[in-house]
């Protein structure tokens, strides 16, 4: 009997005073800050990359592919929230992550709630979902760059006069009265007569 009551007692501390500390703790809710700020870094990356020359489709095509979800579903969902790129970009994951609707989600974060607050009641890490929107603007970023030096070398190759056959020459070739060594003999002197 006695044990029976220890154990009841310690399965009760185990489900609801840990889960309840972990959530009220002051380090926890601290660490969840810091999060936060990292997360919202990370959105405002995406929406910086967005803002580029064709980088809605860019950033659209990129979360499509770690999320999922067509980019037509992307486009509705941002044209009727009216969330930034990366504010969407969370939405998403944290939807995928909680199996809630994107709508309920939204209605949480629009009601008030941060991020942070949504993922940590929701007994989801938001440091796997900074880790996603990490690696989904960086991939954004590096595709704009890679863009960006193919226009470059493209531009370049433009501007450069083509080659007419037999436009490279060698030095023996060039050689006239006017260059280096014109009207000298071409026999070196030990065999000169």
């Amino acid at each position: 009997m006695r044990n029976l009551l220890k154990l009841a007692v310690l399965s009760f501390a185990l489900n609801f005073g840990t889960a309840g500390w972990a959530q009220s703790s002051p380090s926890n809710a601290g660490q969840t800050k810091k999060e936060e700020k990292r997360l919202e870094r990370e959105a405002r990356k995406l929406d910086r990359e967005a803002a580029q020359a064709q980088g809605e489709d860019r950033v659209l095509a990129r979360m499509s592919e770690e999320l999922g979800i067509p980019v037509e579903t992307l486009k509705q969902q941002k044209e009727s929230s009216k969330l930034g790129f990366g504010d969407l970009f969370i939405a998403d994951s944290l939807a995928k992550a909680t199996n809630k609707t994107f709508e309920e989600l939204l209605a949480e974060f629009q009601g008030g709630k941060g991020w942070g607050r949504i993922a940590n009641e929701n007994n989801v890490r938001l440091g796997e979902i900074i880790s996603q929107a990490k690696r989904n603007a960086n991939a954004v970023e590096a595709a704009r760059r890679n863009e960006e030096r193919r226009a470059a070398r493209e531009a370049e190759a433009r501007e450069r006069p083509a080659e007419t056959p037999g436009a490279k020459r060698g030095a023996a070739e060039t050689r006239g009265p006017g260059s280096m060594g014109a009207g000298r003999p071409t026999t070196p002197p030990s065999k000169r007569p």
